[in-house]
């Protein structure tokens, strides 16, 4: 079943912008349609510093954070609590900084 009608998907179309030859960008489904659109709003959301983490979201940074202080330390004998790591990144979040990744062409 539809969940979107002709006009708002018109404009769904219009929003995602245009392919290489010029014409509107329109995915055949609706559902590509919302998901596409999902995904242009939440990179817009994280451009302007919006960002909103779920519980993935936090254990995926906690892990990048554990990942690069292992990477950094390297050359000495230190093992990287994961305590750490969430406590630097509770840390970075109480200063106004957030680790994001960016999407890369």
């Amino acid at each position: 079943m539809s969940v979107v009608t002709g006009t708002t998907r018109a404009l769904a179309c219009l929003a995602l912008g245009h392919d290489e030859d010029g014409s509107v960008r329109c995915p055949s489904s609706d559902e590509d349609l919302v998901r596409q659109l999902v995904e242009q709003v939440q990179a817009l959301r994280v451009a302007a510093g919006v960002v909103e983490e779920s519980e993935v979201d936090r254990a995926e940074r906690i892990e990048v954070v554990e990942d690069v202080l292992s990477d950094v330390l390297v050359d000495s004998d230190a093992v990287i609590d994961p305590e750490v790591a969430r406590r630097l990144v509770e840390r970075l979040d109480g200063a106004g900084w957030t680790l994001h990744p960016v999407r890369r062409p």
